[in-house]
């Protein structure tokens, strides 16, 4: 019996944590999502944290705004400017983490 070095965990027993990035510029049609997986709920947050923080530090409009916002909480960070204006017309963006288990197989 021949090994390949990698092993093989049964997808049914393994939880990750899938972190959205969202992220919608001022004035533009598409808006920016990427995700990512972590093997624990705490490395997730820890990136969470530094992800939405780089983003609304980075974004010269945000730190401009007399009303930006950057809302924390355990799951989810929303943040941007002026939250009652119009989406194409504000940059803002949020975080979330989900917990999801790996699937063998495709489910109905």
């Amino acid at each position: 019996m021949s090994t390949t070095g990698t092993s093989h965990v049964k997808a049914k027993d393994t939880e990750v944590w899938v972190l959205t990035i969202f992220f919608s510029r001022y004035k533009y049609d598409e808006q920016d999502i990427d995700s990512r997986c972590f093997t624990s709920k705490k490395l997730a947050q820890k990136a969470m944290k530094r992800e939405a923080r780089d983003l609304y530090k980075s974004s010269a409009i945000i730190q401009e705004a007399d009303d930006k916002y950057f809302e924390e909480y355990p799951m989810e960070i929303h943040f941007g400017e002026n939250p009652e204006e119009i989406s194409y017309r504000r940059e803002f963006g949020f975080c979330k983490i989900e917990s999801c288990k790996l699937e063998e197989e495709e489910s109905n």
